[in-house]
């Protein structure tokens, strides 16, 4: 049989009051501009915050290694999708300059008519 651990209501509160902190540095670092580094700054805060309820929340901390194994996977996983997004954001500035001097747009956002139907101004 499996044994399940009881934690103390003390963990709790701890966690509870590590978590408020916690969101107050988030909100305290989003007043400054880190340049480049504010999406790592705020993702590594935010891994923090999540860690700390993946171990005490949900109890990875005494659980078996495997879950943990499986909870790491798929961290490592989700970053590698991330990765790949962000990679993507990154560079379509460079893409639309591509397109641009290729197509002759001068908006990565292209203009269809007016803004007005043919229906409409017929109809008027």
């Amino acid at each position: 049989m499996s044994e399940h651990h009881v934690v103390p209501i003390k963990t709790y509160v701890k966690t509870l009051l590590t978590l408020i902190f916690l969101t107050f540095v988030t909100v305290k670092i989003a007043e400054f501009d880190f340049g480049d580094l504010n999406v790592a700054v705020a993702l590594f805060v935010a891994m923090i915050k999540a860690s700390v309820v993946a171990l005490f929340f949900m109890g990875l901390k005494w659980d078996k290694g495997f879950n943990a194994v499986i909870l790491i996977t798929s961290v490592i996983f989700m970053s590698i999708f991330f990765l790949f997004t962000l990679g993507d954001i990154e560079t379509r500035a460079q893409t639309d300059k591509v397109e641009a001097m290729r197509f002759g747009i001068n908006s990565p956002v292209k203009i269809i008519g007016d803004g007005h139907s043919e229906s409409r101004s017929k109809n008027h």
